[in-house]
């Protein structure tokens, strides 16, 4: 199998493949082995963490809740802990029909109990059905990462959180929001969820894929409570990793007992997206030499880096699940706006997020001098305080916490916070408006698309 003309450019420090394109007869796996670099020893780390406190990861079986009370990224009270598997327990919002879900997709009142307590519903929802995806694809992503052997094998298995020197930490396995929104997309339209697994296990497999190349872009030392991939492997063999895992998932949707129409068609998005993400981690990558940016600009980036492959996964999903053309094409616009929303709310959990629930540093991307877009949107407000903002970023940053914390205020003064914060709710509304769209203009199922809400919720409502 040749190598995708999409996939992302080569990093720094990346190995070229030994003996160049497959040998005749040979599998992806054996080329892998055959050029695999030299393994030295493994020193596993203790995961590293600012805190000291009992930290939780929402979506997984048996993770423990949130103290009560305890405040997420808009002040709001963290959701209930996840279920061992997904369930659709009655009185759950959308159980009662489409009548039911819809009442949950209008705009919850920020002064009203009761629409705290419907996103309270609404995020347990959500985490059942996080925990319910995890379980779906964990049997296909082992057999599949247990197929690269040698360092490759290695890197994708510690990855994926399926090692690390015994530790059984489940957040180290990421969220799995884009395998929960592949599967129920499947759902939504009618189709067995059992058949989008793979495509499920794909797009986890590019996320993790696009992470290894980032932090070895960005120099990142933590990923998930933990040491990051290259720091523990070294930069060539995670970019090694990336590469196999992208060759990898094109060998997934082309497995023998996918139709080969549908197989062809899922294969073109992935490379479709796949360009877009290699778009959009290139134009970050020449941010980093910009004093500042426009917000079109920033924004164009987000769309690249993670709208695109939110977007890509309700397409698969809806594919697998045999939706018409029109159902596809409507939850894929329904990802890009949620995978919007999600960057976004990201971009402030990089800012003001909680270290010991986020697992990176305090002022991580404020330290990077990373211009996000809560930092974009302030330097943009001709405002003093935005001014201040761009001074100071031009300067080399230094390790000091409290000109961190001077700059975090300077971003939320100019009105770099609420603009973000604003933006993410629109775009979670636009995504909440195209569901009421396909609920009311095709067959769907009233249930699954009730899921999708509570994705929604939990994605703009989230600390993590």
């Amino acid at each position: 199998m040749s190598r995708p003309s999409g996939s992302p450019r080569k990093r720094p420090g990346h190995l070229p493949r030994a003996g160049g394109s497959l040998r005749a007869g040979e599998s992806l796996r054996a080329a892998f082995r055959r050029s695999e670099v030299p393994r030295g020893a493994r020193q596993w780390p203790s995961s590293p963490s600012p805190s000291g406190a009992r930290r939780t990861r929402r979506g997984c079986p048996g993770s423990p809740a949130r103290p009560a009370g305890s405040a997420g990224l808009h002040g709001r009270s963290a959701a209930t802990p996840a279920r061992a598997a997904w369930t659709d327990p009655v009185g759950s919002p959308g159980c009662g029909g489409s009548a039911g879900w819809r009442l949950s997709l209008r705009t919850r009142p920020c002064g009203e109990v009761g629409g705290w307590a419907l996103a309270e519903r609404a995020g347990s929802r959500a985490e059942s059905v996080l925990g319910w995806a995890a379980a779906s694809c964990d049997a296909q992503l082992r057999r599949w990462v247990a197929g690269l052997e040698g360092a490759v094998g290695e890197v994708a298995a510690y990855q994926f959180g399926l090692s690390g020197g015994g530790s059984s930490d489940l957040r180290h396995g990421g969220k799995h929001v884009r395998a929960a929104l592949t599967l129920t997309c499947a759902r939504a339209v009618g189709g067995d969820p059992d058949r989008a697994a793979p495509a499920a296990v794909v797009v986890e497999m590019v996320h993790n894929l696009s992470l290894l190349y980032d932090d070895v872009l960005d120099g990142d030392v933590v990923r998930r409570h933990r040491a990051s991939a290259w720091k523990v492997f070294g930069s060539a063999a995670a970019t090694r990793s990336a590469d196999a895992l992208l060759m990898l998932a094109f060998e997934i949707l082309n497995e023998p007992n996918t139709p080969d129409p549908v197989a062809r068609e899922a294969s073109t998005k992935l490379l479709d997206t796949l360009i877009q993400l290699a778009v959009g981690e290139s134009l970050d990558v020449l941010f980093e030499a910009k004093p500042r940016i426009d917000l079109a600009e920033c924004l164009e980036m987000v769309s690249g880096k993670t709208a695109s492959l939110f977007a890509c996964a309700c397409r698969l999903g809806a594919l697998y699940g045999g939706g018409t053309p029109a159902q596809v094409d409507a939850l894929a616009a329904f990802g890009h706006d949620l995978g919007m929303a999600f960057q976004l709310v990201d971009d402030l959990l990089g800012i003001w997020g909680d270290p010991a629930v986020t697992g990176k540093p305090v002022f991580a991307d404020l330290r990077a001098r990373k211009l996000s877009v809560p930092v974009v949107a302030a330097m943009a407000s001709n405002t003093t305080a935005g001014g201040e903002l761009a001074r100071r970023y031009a300067l080399p940053p230094a390790s000091d916490t409290a000109e961190e914390a001077a700059l975090a205020h300077l971003v939320e003064e100019a009105g770099g916070r609420r603009w973000a914060t604003d933006r993410a709710a629109t775009h979670a509304d636009a995504a909440r408006h195209r569901l009421h769209d396909l609920a009311a203009g095709t067959v769907t199922v009233p249930r699954a698309v009730a899921d999708l809400d509570a994705l929604c919720s939990l994605i703009v409502d989230r600390s993590h």
